[in-house]
């Protein structure tokens, strides 16, 4: 089975007519065949082969988390600079109200703040730290994470207009919710600045890039429902007809957070801004949470490639020893122009939105059963209400959630996560990635080994009493 898009067909087949020992004619049959591919509008679209029957999990995340019917659809349409403002009537999607208590007592406790002194380290616990703050995650982390980045600073306010804008996105969480909540926001968050902490990062990315990315990690799955997009267009959602479905959840979750950010003085963090600085704050911030679509991953991650391809060369020891401050294994040239700053914004929060595979098994594994646990409701919503089912494999009562973290890793992971290593030089959150591969296969294969057994005890017979 193998995933590719049409632009690395193509790239192949160059490849091929380029090597071939044959005659012109080869050549010629090669290059019809890439100007066919060519003319199709889905050129980062991946195409599977052999897998409906060999591979049903794969075809179900591809069907499912890549929405192959709201590709079909996709223009190049932006909405940089376009105003959104959704009213709850017209979402008829759950909508927080800010906490009118006094943001004191959200004020961390000493055991709280002990656990944050790690909150820029691969390892750091967040799901010690919402059980500590009772869910309360996204204020100590926040205020935290965009100190550390002078925010405060370069928007121009408090620390008290940013706990409070950082207390009325995450009311607009669902806390209800098993996966997408303010703890994954919260997840995110710190993930994105570990990742912006890294030294081409550093190099390449400005202070007011960095500090979109921390407000679109924060924002970018604010009033999620718990359900996809493509169950909102199959249901008619208001938010649906809304976006033309295309991109029905990230759309709402960016329009949502700028709506939500504007809402009141005491919580704006961009009131101080002049014009120019925040439109271009809001076109990143926009452009990120876009990003977050799935039905878009094979399109970065391919952009993604071939911008490393284009501008990091590999160099030899001398050359590393003339360059004070360089990567131990490259040197690039043109990353830093607008376009691949933003490209690789872009990976800064794909590959955060979806690290916690790649933390520390306990929590990998706790990450793993509760979006297990959302996609078996929403399955299960399905049914009721006789809708197609868009992951048939999330059936509780028979879905291996070891199988499908793996073929997850496999489809989507595995390799954006090695370029990701190759560009950032993360070996901490790649090799951990490696070893929760091995730990999915393992548990299941021992629980297919229970399974086997409790069975054989089943059909066994009964061993007869011994007569004295």
């Amino acid at each position: 089975m193998t995933i590719e898009t049409p632009l690395s067909r193509v790239i192949n087949m160059l490849y091929e007519a380029q090597t071939s020992s044959g005659t012109g004619n080869i050549v010629h049959s090669a290059l019809e065949k890439v100007l066919d591919i060519l003319q199709s509008t889905e050129l980062f679209s991946p195409h599977i082969h052999q897998v409906k029957e060999e591979d049903p999990l794969t075809s179900d995340y591809v069907d499912g988390l890549c929405d192959r019917t709201a590709i079909n659809s996709q223009t190049n349409r932006q909405i940089y600079g376009q105003k959104s403002s959704i009213s709850s009537s017209s979402s008829k999607l759950q909508v927080g109200v800010a906490s009118k208590q006094s943001l004191s007592m959200y004020k961390p406790s000493a055991e709280v703040q002990s656990l944050l002194q790690g909150n820029a380290t691969w390892s750091f616990d967040i799901i010690q730290l919402e059980s500590l703050t009772n869910k309360n995650v996204l204020v100590p982390l926040g205020i935290k994470i965009f100190e550390r980045f002078g925010a405060m600073e370069l928007l121009g306010i408090d620390e008290h207009v940013m706990a409070s804008w950082l207390k009325l996105i995450s009311d607009n969480y669902h806390s209800g919710n098993p996966y997408h909540n303010a703890t994954h926001a919260a997840d995110v968050l710190q993930a994105t600045a570990y990742f912006l902490d890294k030294m081409r990062p550093k190099k390449l990315l400005d202070a007011q890039e960095e500090i979109a990315a921390l407000i679109a990690a924060v924002i970018h799955d604010v009033d999620h429902p718990a359900r996809s997009s493509s169950f909102l267009v199959n249901t008619k959602n208001d938010l649906a007809i809304l976006y033309n479905d295309i991109a029905v959840l990230e759309n709402h979750h960016a329009a949502k957070g700028f709506q939500l950010t504007h809402k009141s003085d005491n919580s704006n963090i961009l009131k101080n801004l002049d014009r120019e600085v925040y439109e271009s704050l809001r076109h990143n911030v926009i452009d990120m949470v876009l990003a977050t679509e799935m039905a878009k991953h094979f399109e970065h991650l391919q952009k993604f490639i071939h911008l490393c391809a284009a501008n990091i060369k590999p160099v030899s020891e001398d050359d590393l020893e003339k360059k004070s401050g360089g990567s131990s294994s490259a040197m690039e040239s043109g990353l830093d122009s607008p376009e691949n700053r933003r490209q690789i914004l872009r990976m800064v929060i794909k590959c955060a939105d979806v690290s916690n595979p790649a933390r520390d098994t306990h929590l990998a594994d706790r990450w793993a059963r509760r979006i297990a646990e959302e996609y078996f409701q929403q399955t299960e919503d399905e049914h009721r209400k006789n809708l197609p089912v868009m992951m048939p494999h999330f059936d509780r009562n028979t879905c291996s959630i070891p199988h499908s973290q793996y073929k997850f890793m496999e489809v989507f992971l595995l390799s954006m996560f090695e370029h990701w290593d190759g560009f950032l030089d993360i070996p901490e959150v790649y090799e951990q990635l490696q070893k929760n591969y091995k730990y999915w296969k393992d548990v299941e294969i021992q629980e297919k080994q229970e399974k086997q057994n409790a069975v054989a005890t089943e059909t066994s017979p009964a061993t007869p009493a011994v007569l004295s």
